[in-house]
Protein backbone atom coordinates (compact mmCIF):
# COMPACT_ATOMS: atom_id res chain seq x y z
CA UNK A 1 0.00 0.00 0.00
CA UNK A 2 1.51 3.36 -0.87
CA UNK A 3 -0.43 7.00 -0.97
CA UNK A 4 0.39 9.15 -4.41
CA UNK A 5 1.55 12.22 -3.41
CA UNK A 6 -2.07 13.86 -4.32
CA UNK A 7 -3.39 10.99 -2.35
CA UNK A 8 -1.41 12.17 0.98
CA UNK A 9 -2.29 15.87 0.04
CA UNK A 10 -6.40 15.42 -0.10
CA UNK A 11 -5.56 13.25 3.07
CA UNK A 12 -3.82 15.94 4.98
CA UNK A 13 -6.24 18.89 3.51
CA UNK A 14 -9.46 16.72 4.76
CA UNK A 15 -7.93 16.05 8.16
CA UNK A 16 -6.81 19.72 9.17
CA UNK A 17 -10.11 21.19 7.81
CA UNK A 18 -11.44 19.14 10.74
CA UNK A 19 -9.17 18.99 13.76
CA UNK A 20 -7.08 22.13 15.84
CA UNK A 21 -3.86 23.19 14.54
CA UNK A 22 -2.64 22.02 18.38
CA UNK A 23 -4.03 18.36 17.09
CA UNK A 24 -2.51 18.86 13.65
CA UNK A 25 0.92 19.25 14.91
CA UNK A 26 0.47 15.96 16.91
CA UNK A 27 -0.86 14.09 13.81
CA UNK A 28 1.65 15.45 11.53
CA UNK A 29 4.20 14.27 13.83
CA UNK A 30 2.56 11.22 14.07
CA UNK A 31 1.68 10.42 10.34
CA UNK A 32 4.66 8.22 9.29
CA UNK A 33 3.78 5.69 11.99
CA UNK A 34 0.38 5.93 10.91
CA UNK A 35 1.36 4.95 7.20
CA UNK A 36 3.93 2.47 8.10
CA UNK A 37 1.62 0.88 10.15
CA UNK A 38 -0.73 0.48 7.24
CA UNK A 39 1.72 -0.38 4.61
CA UNK A 40 2.74 -3.41 7.23
CA UNK A 41 -0.82 -4.38 7.70
CA UNK A 42 -1.54 -4.56 4.18
CA UNK A 43 1.43 -6.62 3.33
CA UNK A 44 0.14 -9.23 6.23
CA UNK A 45 -3.46 -9.08 4.35
CA UNK A 46 -1.82 -9.24 0.88
CA UNK A 47 0.73 -12.25 1.83
CA UNK A 48 -2.18 -14.53 3.13
CA UNK A 49 -4.09 -13.86 -0.21
CA UNK A 50 -0.80 -14.47 -2.76
CA UNK A 51 -0.28 -17.42 -0.69
CA UNK A 52 -3.51 -18.73 -1.34
CA UNK A 53 -3.54 -18.00 -4.90
CA UNK A 54 0.06 -18.93 -5.36
CA UNK A 55 -0.84 -22.53 -3.99
CA UNK A 56 -4.35 -22.70 -5.45
CA UNK A 57 -3.48 -25.25 -8.44
CA UNK A 58 -5.45 -23.60 -10.83
CA UNK A 59 -3.56 -20.67 -10.21
CA UNK A 60 -1.11 -20.10 -13.46
CA UNK A 61 3.09 -20.39 -12.42
CA UNK A 62 2.35 -16.66 -14.69
CA UNK A 63 0.15 -14.81 -12.11
CA UNK A 64 2.13 -17.16 -9.19
CA UNK A 65 5.25 -15.43 -10.63
CA UNK A 66 3.62 -11.66 -10.87
CA UNK A 67 2.11 -11.88 -7.39
CA UNK A 68 5.41 -13.22 -6.02
CA UNK A 69 7.23 -10.26 -7.22
CA UNK A 70 4.55 -7.96 -6.21
CA UNK A 71 4.56 -9.41 -2.89
CA UNK A 72 8.68 -9.00 -2.91
CA UNK A 73 8.00 -5.11 -3.60
CA UNK A 74 5.57 -4.57 -0.64
CA UNK A 75 7.90 -6.43 1.56
CA UNK A 76 10.49 -4.20 0.69
CA UNK A 77 8.73 -0.98 1.51
CA UNK A 78 8.38 -2.18 5.05
CA UNK A 79 11.90 -3.04 5.76
CA UNK A 80 12.50 0.36 7.35
CA UNK A 81 9.24 -0.95 10.14
CA UNK A 82 10.46 -4.07 10.40
CA UNK A 83 13.75 -4.37 9.95
CA UNK A 84 13.46 -7.66 7.95
CA UNK A 85 15.71 -8.85 5.13
CA UNK A 86 15.08 -8.50 1.31
CA UNK A 87 13.10 -11.15 0.04
CA UNK A 88 13.10 -11.92 -3.82
CA UNK A 89 10.43 -12.86 -6.09
CA UNK A 90 11.52 -16.14 -6.58
CA UNK A 91 12.15 -16.80 -2.75
CA UNK A 92 8.81 -15.95 -2.38
CA UNK A 93 7.64 -18.37 -5.28
CA UNK A 94 9.95 -21.06 -3.07
CA UNK A 95 8.34 -20.53 0.23
CA UNK A 96 4.79 -20.01 -1.01
CA UNK A 97 4.72 -22.74 -3.12
CA UNK A 98 5.80 -25.07 -1.34
CA UNK A 99 8.73 -26.34 -3.62
CA UNK A 100 12.70 -25.97 -3.52
CA UNK A 101 12.67 -24.33 -6.87
CA UNK A 102 12.11 -21.25 -8.29
CA UNK A 103 10.56 -22.19 -11.56
CA UNK A 104 7.98 -19.99 -13.31
CA UNK A 105 9.43 -17.09 -12.02
CA UNK A 106 11.10 -14.29 -13.47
Amino acid sequence: MSYQPDERDHFLQGITARISSLSFAGLHDDLPTLLAHERCKSVIVDTVRYAKQVRDPSTSPTLAAALCKKLSFKLTRTVDTWNNPQVSGQELWALLSGSESAEGTA
